[in-house]
């Protein structure tokens, strides 16, 4: 058992911008340049406001009718507010949107970033790149950033997911580390190859691909023909295209894993004062475990800065893969990091997905909103799974896609390939924990054990 040392840490400010509060905290993010834009239009003319979030900065550009040069370049929200209420009080009031409807409009809780992002920070003379995520431009950030600081660094990696570990190989020195998860061993012993083959394969023999590609690709009757027959006469090669498919996401496959440091269960210590277990990087640094997304998930916690590295335990819809955990441990996981937030007091939250978020109550009201997603979306396909006892794999999805709940209407606008979220392995790992087996595998027919 251990206690975990903390000292007093700068309250953030209510209203204080986000980029600020992550200089403050040491925390530098690297992450996917996002643009949101919002035109209102009265008559002939309109107001036209665009929002750039690039590495966590928010700037906001303000745009009348046709102009191509902005009215206002603005960095801070309550400068906006003014700037947009001042615009809109000089045109028609009651045809513009208020500034309360454009933030709605405008509102960056419902972005969802499709390259986790990267944080950096320093312990000491150290310091730690927690995942160095996917795409040359992003390794290319990163290397420059390193150059400049010049100082030993480390690389932390939240899970086996290769959009979160893609730029390892590119970044990582001779004296660099990559810390991972015990399970990571047996996860990329065959190589990260053998394991995509071995998970679609599984994939292929669960669901209906020609019935996945159907709902996900909208390919003509005869190019669907193609595919269904491509995929029952040459399964090994339907599946390497798969492979070289997915592949495109994440450019190159190479873990750096001579460079693995890895966290034995041997070392592992149960921190008592917040019930959860996992092991000390270094002073003022610890990895949680927190499995759901992924058995080999970590969280990272620097408590000094009351900040938290989540990863990927808030995605909807979780978990992604097929040969990941079952449904109910990341509503566990969640709730121990809800209470782990409300313990330390935790407000700076460091999400793989969304905005980072801070401020205690927002942050224990985000997990919250997402864990009770996942068991609405958890418990409404149960009940549509359980209206018959057996299903073959067509009709199934097919009930589920006519659901009128907004939460799997949510599941399926979020769905593969926009997102790394796969409804399909979703159901298919629902019906298994029901108690459902293949009976069928040509028509992947289930149905009820008894």
């Amino acid at each position: 058992m251990e206690m975990l040392e903390t000292t007093p840490v700068k309250t953030i400010g209510t209203n204080q911008n986000l980029y600020d509060v992550l200089q403050e905290r040491g925390i530098i993010v690297f992450s996917q340049n996002i643009t949101l834009v919002k035109k209102n239009q009265f008559g002939k003319r309109f107001i036209r406001i665009r929002l750039d979030i690039i590495d966590c900065r928010k700037q906001f550009t303000i745009f009348l009718n046709e102009e191509k040069t902005p009215v206002m370049v603005i960095n801070q929200l309550s400068q906006f507010q003014e700037a947009y209420q001042q615009i809109r009080d000089k045109i028609k009031p009651e045809e513009v949107l208020s500034i309360q409807e454009m933030l709605r409009e405008l509102d960056e809780k419902k972005l969802k970033f499709s390259i986790p992002h990267s944080y950096y920070f320093s312990i000491g003379e150290t310091a730690y790149l927690i995942d160095s995520s996917t795409s040359k431009k992003r390794a290319l950030n990163i290397k420059s950033h390193l150059h400049s600081t010049a100082k030993p660094f480390h690389i932390l990696s939240s899970h086996y997911h290769p959009d979160h570990w893609a730029n390892n190989v590119l970044l990582a020195n001779r004296n660099t580390r990559i810390y991972v998860h015990h399970a990571a061993r047996e996860i990329f012993m065959p190589g990260y190859h053998v394991l995509m083959y071995t998970y679609l394969a599984k994939f292929f023999k669960t669901v209906d691909v020609v019935d996945v590609i159907r709902r996900t690709f909208r390919l003509s009757r005869r190019m669907l023909g193609l595919a269904a027959f491509f995929i029952r006469k040459t399964p090994i090669l339907a599946i390497l295209v798969f492979q070289a498919y997915n592949m495109k996401f994440v450019e190159r496959f190479r873990s750096g894993k001579k460079h693995f440091y890895y966290l034995d269960k041997d070392d592992q210590v149960v921190f008592e004062d917040i019930n959860m277990s996992g092991w000390k990087i270094t002073d003022g640094l610890i990895a949680l475990e927190t499995p759901g997304h992924s058995y080999d998930h970590l969280a990272f916690y620097i408590p000094d800065r009351k900040t938290l590295f989540t990863g990927e335990i808030d995605v909807f819809l979780n978990p992604v893969s097929i040969i990941d955990c079952p449904q109910p441990l990341i509503h566990a996981t969640i709730d121990q990091v809800i209470q782990l937030v409300i313990t330390e007091n935790i407000d700076l939250l460091l999400p793989s997905h969304y905005l980072p978020i801070s401020g205690n109550q927002k942050i224990v009201e985000h997990l919250t909103e997402q864990k009770e997603k996942l068991q609405h979306c958890y418990q409404s396909i149960c009940n549509i799974i359980l209206e018959q006892t057996s299903w073959e794999w067509r009709k199934l999805m097919q009930a589920v896609y006519q659901s009128s709940d907004q939460i799997i209407q949510e599941a399926i606008r979020l769905n593969w390939p926009k997102t790394i979220s796969n409804l399909d392995i979703y159901v298919a790992f629902v019906l298994q924990e029901l108690g459902y087996v293949m009976v069928d595998p040509s028509t992947k027919t289930w149905r009820i054990s008894k």
